[in-house]
Order: structure tokens, then sequence, then C-alpha cells
């Protein structure tokens, strides 16, 4: 089932979930039998917000160009 929900989560196969958790692959479905439900509630969390990270640096690129400077809500000018 862990695997199956880390399919959203951008892990689509056991090396990658292994990978990503700092497990050796041939021991990755002895270490997810261990897991309570929490421990694998905490993991999904912590892949979800990973992910999301990746998302909004993505879109961050794609919305401001690398070459313009950031200014905050406090420097913009009125005409």
């Amino acid at each position: 089932m862990a695997l199956a929900i880390s399919h959203a989560y951008g892990c689509y196969n056991p090396k990658q979930w292994a990978d990503y958790l700092g497990v050796q692959p041939q021991k990755i479905y002895a270490e997810i039998q261990k897991w309570s439900l929490d421990r694998l509630k905490e993991v999904l969390l912590k892949m979800m917000v990973h992910q999301a990270a990746e998302e909004l640096k993505a879109v961050k690129k794609k919305v401001q160009p690398a070459n313009q400077e950031q200014t905050l809500p406090w420097q913009w000018t009125t005409v």
C-alpha cells in the first residue's frame, strides 16, 4: 500500500522509495513491514512536502526570470 501511495509523490518503484528513505533496496520491504501507521503517515507527509517544494521551485523559475530582481510589496510604486 505504501508503495502504491508513493506513486503520487514521484516514487515509481521500490528502488526510488529506498533511495528517498536512505535504505538499501534489498531491505526496503523488511523496513516497511516494521513501520506503524504513524510512521507511514510521517514518511508520506515528508514526501508530500518535498514534492510540493520541487513544484514550487519549477513555478518560481517560470514566473520570475533569473535576471530580474525580486521586488517586495512595499517596493512597488504606483503610477
